[in-house]
């Protein structure tokens, strides 16, 4: 239950997109419950009634009869006005502010078995939801997104009758099968035939016909990009990468190019590398003879990708976009989330769009089953210092957007200080000579000398974070890890060596370089 403070606090920030108030003079206004539907629909949000708006400013008039009118929405939203009461009993309650009594009620957002919450029994010409400026009609498309999203078997179950397992890209499928051989060795599936295999990992069924058909799951994930398109005609994988300065990309991987597939399978194993490319890998050894070279951060970001593959609505518009700069990734998925964002970040809960997408990926080892992988992703970039994840949902069309920083993210100067003038050992460099380094403390964003403020390109910003990382890296592990040629990479030291950002110690071969 909310405080006078905390509802003078919403009062001051104004109407929003969980805030709606209404005067309530003549008992309980009829625009009401269009907001009761766009809340449960959207975010969930707070209705105040006894709250007047002129002009932008509130004025609290209260309301006359609050009793009578709290009963009035009891009785309505028990009767066929609403599709679903999805209020607890403590969801509708009085306040008293400037000796006014006003009646604040608390719209959760509605489980997606409820969703779409209507009005009047009329599911596509009552259905509301919320945005910044109010709340609108949801479109047909919004709708049966919601209606598809209350089945509890998922929505990759269906039976691709017109389409038979042959006509699935045979490569794909083979490519799978030797991935879960090597994951398990001795399993009992790895003799059995295609057909057989395919069935038992929800890749296919048998339809009306008794015959073997692709599910939507298997069609998605070993079909071809135009079989694909066929059944889902908003289906479309893109991946841009922009790593160089001055170029629109660097690289790009779209499942209608006609080089590949184009299914979600070999989309995956296609760019994944690619998104992995720059995650920091510190000297590490297992047992004191194996080194480590992979890191909580690199399973966090498979665990991203495969989410967003995992529970995009392949029926939703736009398809899958992935983007990627220098240690930052951009994923929207259309589709938003099953769960209330905040029990999703929290973990524990698994609610999954496509089971059987879900539990391909899962039995060659990719995917989280524990609903714990938002969480996990969440402590471990609080625990490496990066920008904290941005996690949002988009709607009018749906999409969920996660953005994922893993740059370097010192609070101060004297932080950067604290790190470089410890002694380097075998987990940091490999090396175990003792330096200490002083760089500015505006990484990434201006560099200057005593004499003036000196700009420098993007590329030349990218190679000193590097360097401030570690210093004994070299042209060629650093044009691997930005993919650009160690050519550039060495005009790059030579230009940032005249202007007096860095300087070599040593030789060339067993030195390193020190950021001034």
């Amino acid at each position: 239950m909310k405080t006078e403070n905390e509802i003078r606090e919403m009062l001051h920030k104004g109407e929003s997109i969980s805030l709606e108030c209404k005067s309530a003079a003549g008992g309980v206004p009829k625009s009401l419950w269009d907001s009761y539907s766009a809340f449960a629909n959207t975010y969930g949000g707070i209705i105040l009634l006894g709250i007047e708006e002129k002009k932008g400013s509130f004025t609290i008039t209260g309301v006359n009869n609050p009793q009578t009118v709290i009963s009035d929405l009891w009785n309505t939203l028990s009767s066929e006005k609403v599709s679903s009461n999805i209020l607890f009993n403590d969801s509708i309650y009085t306040l008293t502010i400037d000796e006014h009594t006003i009646i604040v009620i608390e719209v959760p957002r509605a489980e997606r078995t409820e969703r779409p919450i209507f009005l009047n029994k009329n599911l596509y010409g009552a259905s509301f939801r919320r945005n910044g400026e109010g709340d609108y009609h949801c479109t047909r498309e919004q709708i049966v997104s919601m209606v598809r999203d209350q089945q509890e078997q998922g929505v990759d179950g269906k039976i691709i009758e017109n389409m038979m397992i042959s006509e699935l890209n045979q490569e794909s499928i083979q490519g799978y099968r030797n991935i879960f051989k090597l994951s398990k060795p001795d399993h009992v599936w790895n003799k059995q035939s295609d057909e057989v295999f395919l069935m038992k990992i929800g890749a296919a069924g048998r339809g009306a016909d008794c015959e073997i058909h692709p599910t939507a799951a298997g069609l998605l994930f070993f079909g071809d990009f135009i079989s694909i398109m066929n059944e889902f005609p908003n289906f479309f994988l893109d991946y841009r990468e922009h790593l160089i300065d001055d170029e629109r990309w660097s690289d790009r991987v779209c499942s209608g190019d006609a080089t590949w597939s184009g299914n979600v399978f070999d989309f995956y194993f296609r760019i994944i590398n690619r998104l992995l490319a720059d995650v920091k890998v510190p000297f590490q050894l297992k047992d004191g003879l194996t080194r480590i070279n992979e890191t909580p951060v690199h399973k966090a970001i498979r665990e991203a990708l495969a989410n967003a593959l995992i529970h995009s609505d392949y029926n939703g518009r736009r398809g899958i976009v992935i983007e990627k700069s220098f240690r930052h990734i951009s994923i929207k998925n259309p589709g938003v989330f099953r769960l209330n964002l905040e029990d999703a970040i929290n973990g524990g809960i698994s609610d999954t769009r496509n089971p059987r997408i879900f539990n391909m990926f899962n039995l060659i080892d990719i995917g989280e089953r524990s609903g714990c992988g938002l969480c996990n992703m969440y402590n471990i970039w609080e625990e490496n210092k990066f920008p904290k994840p941005e996690l949002s949902e988009e709607f009018n069309p749906d999409r969920t957007s996660l953005v994922l920083d893993f740059s370097i993210s010192y609070t101060t100067a004297e932080e950067i200080r604290g790190t470089f003038s410890q002694e380097p050992n075998a987990s940091t460099y490999g090396q175990s000579s003792r330096r200490i380094f002083h760089p500015n403390e505006n990484v990434g964003k201006k560099w200057s000398t005593e004499k003036e403020v000196v700009k420098i390109s993007k590329t030349a910003k990218k190679v000193l974070e590097i360097l401030l990382e570690n210093p004994f890296a070299t042209a060629q592990s650093i044009s691997e890890e930005l993919d650009i040629s160690s050519r550039a990479i060495e005009k790059n030291f030579q230009k940032l060596k005249q202007l007096g950002f860095i300087q070599r110690i040593g030789r060339t071969k067993g030195g390193h370089w020190e950021v001034l």
